[in-house]
């Protein structure tokens, strides 16, 4: 799936929620649903990109997948340890920030992805892609819902305590 998004800022954030029915001991541990972003938004695989693909497998534990692509050749790709099986079973939501090249996601407001330089520098990003593999269409669902794609920017929170305007535990710094 391919949001109909034109272009994409430095900064950005993408939340959804998902909800998966069908999963059981015998998902395929190559079942993922993936998230890129990447610099174009058509079905071609991008020249220039960063991804994630995180597991419905229930059986054992596969994580979180990391992988970028610069210039056409692989950079990075990597698993990031998290056992999510029993968060993928309940409707769960999922929160992506780019910042940049900065690359993070959270499930349920729980950071389970940052990595500093997964997009390449000085390339535009123009597109987000989303895939699914593995999973068995006759018996196992996956549906996503809700999107929200917004432009980032600066760290409101951190603006306001900058400016004397909010304190953090209990200290007001200036």
């Amino acid at each position: 799936y391919i949001p109909d998004v034109t272009e994409l800022p430095e900064e950005f954030t993408l939340e959804f929620d998902v909800i998966a029915q069908g999963l059981t001991k015998k998902t395929s541990s190559h079942s993922y649903l993936g998230i890129m972003v990447g610099d174009n938004n058509t079905f071609d695989k991008p020249k220039n990109f960063g991804m994630l693909e995180y597991s419905f497998c229930q059986f054992i534990d596969r994580g979180i997948v990391v992988e970028n692509n610069v210039n056409g050749k692989r950079e990075i790709r990597n698993e990031v340890r998290a056992d999510i099986r029993n968060i993928v079973l309940q409707q769960h939501h999922v929160s992506v920030a780019v910042s940049k090249q900065r690359f993070r996601m959270w499930i349920n407001e729980q950071k389970l992805v940052d990595v500093p330089r997964l997009l390449p520098a000085d390339v535009k990003m123009n597109g987000i892609k989303f895939s699914l593999k593995g999973i068995n269409t006759e018996t196992e669902s996956i549906y996503l819902s809700n999107f929200k794609i917004a432009e980032g920017g600066v760290d409101l929170r951190r603006k306001l305590i900058s400016e004397g305007k909010v304190s953090t535990n209990g200290i007001l710094f200036d």
